[in-house]
């Protein structure tokens, strides 16, 4: 674990922040970012989330920027991996039916080879909503150069 303050901010926190926080004007923005750590660890740090934001008044959005897969086709620079595919539809299907044990459960060498980095970030939302009844909306879900992305809410 490492706490740093810089002030600068990775492409991942800061497009969806110029985006959604055009209209804004008094904002807080807290840069949470996966590890090395447990898929345990990310679901009990989501659940540890959620604990805080129960604790506070204000208006919370929690935002989970990531890519799924890196493998979609062969113009992806980690090549084409079926894996890939699988992957992406899982995510997409289980977050659809609010299977999270699919998602927790998936296996390791299917991650592996997707060549994911969304993942762990995926497992910390998960755990932010362990036991909360959230509807999923997925909005797009897109294949750039052989990269899965997939914009999606997910509201309590």
């Amino acid at each position: 674990l490492a706490l740093s303050s810089k002030a600068n901010m990775d492409y991942g926190i800061g497009l969806p922040l110029y985006f959604l926080t055009k209209p804004l004007r008094n904002y807080t923005v807290l840069p949470v970012y996966s590890s090395g750590l447990s898929r345990e660890d990310h679901l009990r740090f989501g659940k540890y989330l959620r604990k805080i934001i129960n604790h506070t008044n204000q208006r919370i959005a929690v935002i989970c920027s990531c890519n799924l897969s890196h493998r979609l086709s062969k113009e992806a620079a980690a090549g084409f991996s079926a894996a890939g595919k699988n992957f992406d539809q899982t995510i997409i299907d289980s977050l659809q039916n609010k299977q999270i044990e699919k998602i927790i459960g998936l296996d390791e060498d299917i991650i592996k080879e997707a060549d994911t980095c969304g993942y762990y970030p995926i497992l910390i939302i998960l755990g932010l909503l362990a036991q909360t009844n959230f509807e999923p909306k997925l909005l797009a879900y897109q294949n750039v150069l052989g990269i899965g992305y997939l914009t999606a809410q997910l509201i309590v």
